[in-house]
């Protein structure tokens, strides 16, 4: 994700990303590791984290998030069993959206040489 994007989320919910400059306890001071077609989806998890009522002896905290195997990786330490089942849901959707441009239309899974989820067109343009 562009830079400017990871700065709109660490601004908008800096308590899911206290540590993020602490290389030893996360992975985020290297941003979001994926395409910018993610970042409604992701947004709108992180904003579903940070209203869920979660044991305050469990705060949240994201410590990676990348694109795996053409889909969602969202890591977390803290939360519960809703928090995570909050996780899943935005992991499986990843893969009916583009992660580069978000569009929801003519999505596949797969790759030449790696997995992705992009559209038609986003596919074609990385062949390129």
């Amino acid at each position: 994700m562009n830079e400017d994007k990871d700065e709109q989320l660490f601004r908008k919910y800096p308590d899911l990303f206290r540590h993020r400059h602490d290389h030893a306890h996360s992975m985020m001071g290297a941003g979001f590791c994926c395409g910018d077609g993610w970042f409604d989806l992701i947004d709108k998890l992180l904003f579903s984290i940070q209203s869920y009522p979660y044991p305050k002896d469990s705060p949240v905290e994201v410590v990676q998030v990348k694109e795996k195997f053409g889909g969602l990786r969202f890591y977390i330490e803290g939360g519960d069993n809703q928090v995570h089942k909050l996780i899943a849901l935005a992991e499986g959707e990843s893969f009916r959206i583009c992660e580069e441009c978000g569009c929801r239309d003519d999505v596949i899974t797969g790759g030449k040489f790696w997995a992705k989820t992009l559209c038609k067109t986003c596919r074609q343009a990385s062949e390129e």
